[in-house]
């Protein structure tokens, strides 16, 4: 099916950044389509009903990390609310549950260590080993926060991009975070006028783009098998870092001619892993874990699968959220949903001082996504690698004067891997290509 149309900008990919890059051209009336391979929009933003009709359930992103006013102007267009989430700790050490009262400001001084401004970078297993004293209950919560929170592998994210991130999210409203009362979903409906709905095409994965001086012309191969071939004159590529590195067949999208200096590109970014489950439980058995009502966070030792858990405090709900980041999480990719969910009650049943058995009978229900074998995703978020000084990574990848990237994963510092940084570097880019067109 071949279309003689040409479109001003088409843009594949409609999870935040690619609705955010879209939204903003119509605003000043581009002529534009987007190509979405799932028959959702929202990428990794994916959020679902529960038994609770008032409680959403996300499989991907839930909080706002710090107050974005881009984030918080959308929510204020669709007039959702959100809430502050409470980041009071546990932590299981011999066996009890203890709470550490000078656990963050201890913290933060480790965090302040790392040095954004080096010479020559060297990954965070480097920066541990020339920081012998550093003592060990730090240490291990340092890699934990790595490989839980930036879904990283201390032997590859780079210590300068650790650093300036961290120093970003200082300044950056501080320390705190949000949910939105009726799921992240709601933040990129406000991006969803009539005007943009009309424009997505779902179930359009790209599989080729053929490209010259005078046309691009995008391929999508349809779940039926036929070809639709579409024309533009800017391709904006709002994928993951995983997809634009072609590691699934399914997801890889062929360049005629080949634009070799696109996986160099990407060569200091690597794909973060996260195993999320969201348990739905009969009782909320764990609030009296701690005199101090509600529970937010549960730690266990990093070197446990699923070593973070959270509930939804301050809502008083039976839900339990297990994470795991980092490289645990992509060992954990390979078992089977079941072996999950055994691996995670292991680990609730040290924190929580309760049999295994007795966790089985309270399991309501158990929600997942495995995030690493998704086709168009195969991993959660990006980090930054060690800096390689023969090569200056591009803030808005543009490629022959048509191709341009976009997403998390080229956000500045702090955005990187998140949802805030997705929605702003799809303005951003919007604005160079209108100043392209």
């Amino acid at each position: 099916m071949k279309s003689s149309h040409c479109f001003d900008v088409v843009i594949v990919g409609a999870g935040a950044s690619g609705l955010s890059c879209a939204a903003h051209l119509l605003k000043q009336n581009v002529d534009l389509m987007v190509l979405e391979a799932r028959p959702r929009i929202g990428g990794r933003v994916f959020t679902q009903g529960s038994p609770h009709p008032s409680i959403p359930i996300e499989l991907g992103a839930e909080f706002i990390h710090a107050a974005s006013p881009l984030v918080l102007d959308l929510l204020k267009k669709t007039g959702h609310d959100f809430y502050d989430a409470q980041f009071e700790q546990l932590f299981l050490k011999n066996g009890k549950l203890i709470e550490q009262k000078d656990f963050w400001d201890r913290f933060e001084k480790v965090l302040a260590l790392p040095d954004s401004e080096r010479k020559t970078d060297r990954s965070m297993a480097d920066f541990l080993k020339a920081h012998k004293a550093i003592p060990k209950d730090m240490r291990d919560l340092l890699i934990g926060y790595i490989e839980g929170f930036q879904a990283a592998d201390i032997n590859l994210i780079g210590e300068k991009a650790f650093a300036e991130s961290e120093k970003d999210k200082r300044d950056l409203n501080g320390n705190n975070d949000f949910r939105i009362v009726g799921g992240y979903c709601d933040v990129l409906q406000g991006l969803m006028q009539n005007s943009l709905k009309k424009k997505i095409a779902l179930e359009h994965p790209v599989t080729q783009i053929n490209w010259n001086k005078k046309q691009i012309e995008i391929i999508c191969t349809l779940p039926s098998g036929r070809r639709r071939h579409i024309h533009a004159k800017q391709v904006v590529l709002a994928v993951p870092l995983a997809v634009l590195q072609g590691q699934h067949k399914k997801s890889q999208i062929e360049f005629k001619p080949e634009i070799p200096e696109l996986l160099p590109a990407l060569s200091h970014l690597h794909v973060g892993h996260v195993q999320r489950l969201v348990f739905i439980f009969k009782t909320r058995f764990w609030e009296n874990l701690s005199e101090k009502n509600p529970v937010c966070f549960l730690r266990a030792p990093h070197n446990m699968y699923f070593s973070t858990w959270w509930t939804l405090s301050p809502l008083r709900a039976p839900y339990l959220i297990a994470w795991q980041g980092g490289p645990m999480a992509q060992e954990l990719s390979n078992m089977s949903d079941n072996a999950r969910i055994e691996k995670a009650l292991q680990t609730l049943s040290k924190i929580t001082n309760r049999s295994l058995a007795f966790l089985k009978k309270e399991v309501s229900s158990v929600h997942q996504h495995n995030w690493s074998k998704d086709p168009y995703a195969m991993g959660a978020y990006t980090y930054t690698g060690i800096e390689n000084q023969d090569y200056k990574p591009k803030t808005y990848p543009h490629f022959h004067g048509f191709l341009w990237l976009t997403g998390e994963a080229f956000a500045k510092a702090d955005g990187q891997g998140t949802v805030h940084g997705a929605l702003e570097h799809g303005f951003e880019i919007a604005q160079k290509i209108l100043q392209a067109l």
